[in-house]
């Protein structure tokens, strides 16, 4: 019981560190940060599944690709 409270007193000590860091810093630039990585986000989950439709219809593209080298080189050697 005694590293539970250990812990929750560690765990107050860093929060009121935080508090107090994030109030030295302007709040412009708190804000500008705040926001670009919610733009970055926003843009990740955006194109996450666009990327990954490329990069499957690639990789169909490569497996047509190998199958037809398949049949070429089966059609070569009869």
């Amino acid at each position: 019981m005694e590293k539970l409270e250990d812990l929750k007193i560690m765990a107050e000590q860093w929060w009121n560190q935080g508090i107090e860091y994030l109030q030295k810093i302007p709040p412009t630039q708190l804000y500008t940060s705040i926001g670009v990585l919610l733009y970055t986000t926003i843009l990740l989950l955006l194109y996450t599944p666009l990327l990954l439709n490329v990069i499957n219809s690639t990789s169909c593209f490569c497996q047509v690709s190998q199958q037809l080298r398949t049949q070429a080189i089966i059609l070569d050697c009869e």
